[in-house]
C-alpha cells in the first residue's frame, strides 16, 4: 500500500484551501457573466467585496494572531496577518449560499461541502484556529443570505 507523504498531504490541503481563494472566486464570477447570470454575479461580487471590506475593518480593531504567526510591519500587513475571521472560509460560504440558492439543493450541498473542506484545510494548514473558520462560515452564510435577499 502506498502512503501519501506529509508533503503530498500539504499540497492537497493547499489545493483545497484555494477553493476559497480570490482567483477561483474571480473565475466563478466571470463564468456567471458569460452565462448571463447577472443577478447571481452581483450577489457574489457584492457579497465578497462587502465581506472583505468588513473583515479588513474588523481586523484593524481586533487583531488575533494566526497559529503560525506572520511578520506584521504596517497596517496592510496587520489586516492580512489577522486570523479572525477566515476570509477564505467566508468567500466559500458566500459562494455556497448564493449558488445553492440559484441552482438548487444538490449543487448547494456540493458547494457547502466545499466550504466545509476549505474551513478544515485552513485549520489543517495552521493558518487559522477553529473559531476563525467557524466565524468565517457564519459570516459568509449571513452575507450570502443578505445578498440573495437584497437582489
Amino acid at each position: 500500500m502506498v502512503r501519501a507523504t506529509e508533503a503530498t498531504k500539504q499540497v492537497l490541503w493547499k489545493d483545497i484551501t484555494s477553493l476559497g481563494g480570490f482567483p477561483l472566486t474571480t473565475i466563478i464570477a466571470i463564468t456567471l457573466l458569460l452565462l448571463n447570470e447577472f443577478r447571481v454575479f452581483w450577489q457574489i461580487t457584492l457579497g465578497v467585496v462587502g465581506g472583505t471590506v468588513f473583515v479588513a475593518l474588523f481586523r484593524l480593531v481586533y487583531f488575533r494572531k494566526r497559529p503560525t504567526p506572520w511578520t506584521v510591519k504596517g497596517m496592510i500587513d496587520k489586516m492580512q496577518a489577522g486570523a479572525m475571521p477566515s476570509v477564505h472560509t467566508m468567500r466559500a460560504a458566500i459562494i455556497a449560499v448564493v449558488l445553492g440558492t440559484r441552482f438548487g439543493f444538490w449543487p448547494g450541498m456540493v458547494f457547502a461541502l466545499a466550504a466545509l473542506l476549505v474551513a478544515h484545510s485552513r485549520v489543517r494548514l495552521k493558518y487559522h484556529w477553529w473559531s476563525d473558520v467557524i466565524a468565517g462560515l457564519v459570516l459568509g452564510g449571513i452575507i450570502g443570505w443578505v445578498a440573495v435577499s437584497a437582489f
